[in-house]
């Protein structure tokens, strides 16, 4: 994903596309497995994800609606959907910040 994070100055961020400015959006969806989706910027919940330090530079990306984490599916194609999961130890569900 081509984003970066936006504080919202509430504890939550916004997951900006510095391509299109579309924003991560986790569409209200409460199972495992449910794809995280772009929209445009409307303030709602299901845009707002919390970033959680989990060591060595890795970070959690929940959605603020319903907790779900981001999952990049590990050996994925390019162009794969980002989707939704349940925290837990899977390395999938960690991701890292790369200043440009």
């Amino acid at each position: 994903m081509n984003e970066h994070a936006v504080d919202l100055g509430n504890g939550y961020h916004k997951l900006e596309n510095r391509t299109n400015g579309l924003v991560g959006d986790g569409w209200g969806a409460t199972n495992d497995g449910a794809p995280a989706r772009q929209q445009a910027w409307n303030g709602s919940t299901d845009q707002q994800w919390l970033i959680t330090h989990r060591g060595d530079g890795r970070y959690s990306l929940a959605n603020r609606t319903t907790g779900l984490v981001l999952d990049g599916g590990g050996n994925v194609s390019s162009g794969s959907v980002t989707k939704q999961r349940t925290w837990g130890t899977s390395t999938n569900l960690l991701w890292t910040f790369t200043k440009v």
